[in-house]
């Protein structure tokens, strides 16, 4: 009765219908979803591809590429190449301050792409 009342007072569109309209956008977004019906309520799961995964050549894969910026991926490659480049290096080679190094790196970082190894002064970074 509480469903109907409020679609007849305009304040819901219809009822009935968010499922269909969840699987549909899933679908085309091609997330899986799982659901689960229960005596007193219904679980809805949803999982997706982890754009955030290196390719096996070791270049950043196409999906990644639409996120980061030219300069996330310059500083990425050359991570690889100088692992020991301190931030002012870094910063020299690509020609953006170490302030901007640092961002980019913890930008990186929590992206999974990079890990610190060792200490800040005599560590080293390594690509994941």
């Amino acid at each position: 009765m509480i469903a109907k009342t409020l679609y007849l007072c305009k304040n819901v569109e219809s009822f009935g219908t968010g499922i269909k309209k969840i699987y549909a956008l899933c679908k085309a977004e091609k997330i899986n979803i799982n659901y689960e019906n229960e005596d007193t309520a219904f679980t809805l799961e949803f999982s997706r591809i982890d754009r955030n995964i290196l390719s096996q050549n070791g270049k950043i894969n196409g999906e990644i590429n639409g996120e980061i910026s030219e300069t996330e991926i310059q500083l990425f490659e050359l991570i690889k190449e100088f692992p020991y480049a301190t931030n002012e290096e870094l910063a020299a080679k690509i020609g953006k301050s170490p302030r901007t190094i640092s961002r980019i790196l913890s930008f990186l970082k929590g992206k999974n792409l990079i890990e610190r190894v060792g200490s800040n002064k005599t560590g080293y970074w390594k690509t994941i």
